[in-house]
C-alpha cells in the first residue's frame, strides 16, 4: 500500500514515501537527459568537469580526453 486513506485522512504510507523519493530522482535524470540532448540538437557545447588526483598517471587520462574530444567535438572539458 502506498498511500494510506482514512476519510479525509489521506497521506502516503513509509513506502510509499520511499517510491517517491526514488521517482522524483528518475524524473530528475530524465530532464538532464533532454537537456543534454537538446543541447547536443542546438549545437551547443556540454560541459564535463573532471577531479584528477595527482596518484593517477597522466598517460591513462590523456587516451580518455582525446578518446572523448574524438566523439565528441562539442564537449568542454574541465580538469
Amino acid at each position: 500500500m502506498l498511500v494510506y486513506r482514512d476519510g479525509k485522512d489521506s497521506r502516503l504510507t513509509d513506502l510509499g514515501r520511499d517510491l517517491r523519493s526514488e521517482f522524483a530522482a528518475i524524473v530528475d535524470r530524465e530532464q538532464r537527459i533532454r537537456a543534454i540532448s537538446l543541447n547536443r540538437v542546438r549545437g551547443r557545447r556540454e560541459t564535463l568537469t573532471l577531479g584528477i588526483v595527482n596518484t593517477i598517471a597522466p598517460a591513462l587520462i590523456t587516451g580518455f580526453v582525446s578518446h572523448a574530444l574524438r566523439q565528441m567535438p562539442m564537449l568542454e572539458l574541465v580538469l
